[in-house]
């Protein structure tokens, strides 16, 4: 019964006590066993691998906290390889994210500025365009008043219009008389034009006669 539990790994072995105590048993049995057949030299060599076992259980167990520190470190430290790894995965990922970033600014900056620029160019026109409309309003309130100094002429004059043409009306009215009037004026003038020449230039001559002949 003992040679299957050596077969054991001793790990295996020295890790279940209760296959530790079975063969610390079973070599004790051996060792003090009175077997005839059992010479000193069997027995010396049972003790000696007794004592070889027990120390190997000993040394082994000696070293499995070290062994285990030994495993942990390198569990840890292929954690940290690995989270190394990642990180410098992370590293390069969050570096392009970081220069994407700084690119984005970059043009967020330049967009930045162009708008700025525009900005002042739309301030100044529209300053520009405030001036000409204050021009333009400046423009209207005078043809506004232009119109309205029209308009009490253009009343002015049509007052004026209608007079005269009411007067013009009256002188019509009035042309018929005028007419005959100024007609028969006409003809008194060529008659007394004609009397002027013609009696009396006689009459004069007659008293020029006369005043010759008494003389």
């Amino acid at each position: 019964s003992l040679e299957p539990l050596m077969a054991k790994e001793l790990s295996e072995v020295s890790s279940d006590p209760d296959t530790h105590s079975r063969i610390h048993q079973l070599l004790d049995l051996l060792s003090t066993s009175n077997h005839p057949k059992l010479t000193v030299e069997v027995k010396e060599a049972i003790e000696e691998f007794k004592r070889k076992t027990l120390l190997s259980f000993q040394e082994f167990q000696s070293t499995v906290e070290s062994v285990n520190k030994l495993e942990d470190f390198e569990r840890h430290l292929a954690k940290i390889q690995k989270e190394a790894l990642e990180g410098k995965g992370q590293r390069k990922d969050l570096k392009d994210l970081i220069k994407q970033v700084s690119l984005a600014i970059k043009a967020e900056n330049k967009r930045k500025k162009e708008l700025e620029t525009e900005i002042s160019t739309l301030r100044l026109q529209l300053s520009t365009k405030e001036r000409d409309l204050n021009q333009l309003v400046l423009n209207l309130k005078n043809q506004e008043e232009t119109l309205s100094t029209y308009s009490t002429s253009f009343t002015s004059l049509n007052d004026q219009a209608q007079a005269l043409l009411e007067e013009a009306d009256d002188l019509l009215a009035a042309r018929s008389g005028i007419k005959h009037e100024g007609e028969a004026a006409e003809v008194m003038q060529s008659t007394l034009k004609s009397t002027w020449s013609i009696d009396l230039a006689n009459q004069f001559n007659k008293i020029k006669n006369n005043i010759i002949n008494i003389l």
